[in-house]
């Protein structure tokens, strides 16, 4: 599996809200160890979910939506390989 890029949000940080997930998703694709990232993987999970649905509904957000939703299919990668978790 490829490793999971960073996302570099410039242009569309301009809310706590969206650098607070992003800091958070990098942090998490960042450490290595699988302790760290289970315990480290709701608060990701939840600022994900919870900044999807400050822009459900929006017209506004379309690159964000769009990191958004790229971040979520990386945690499921990284669920799966490194956290051994089944595939839903």
């Amino acid at each position: 599996m490829a490793a999971c890029a960073p996302l570099f949000m410039e242009g569309i940080c301009q809310s706590e809200t969206v650098q607070y997930w992003v800091l958070l998703y990098n942090d998490f694709i960042a450490e290595t160890e699988p302790s760290k990232l289970r315990e480290h993987l709701g608060t990701v999970e939840r600022a994900i979910f919870f900044r999807l649905q400050e822009l459900s509904g929006t017209a506004a957000g379309h690159n964000e939506w769009d990191a958004l939703q790229l971040a979520s299919k990386n945690l499921l990668k990284i669920k799966a390989t490194k956290l051994g978790f089944q595939a839903a």
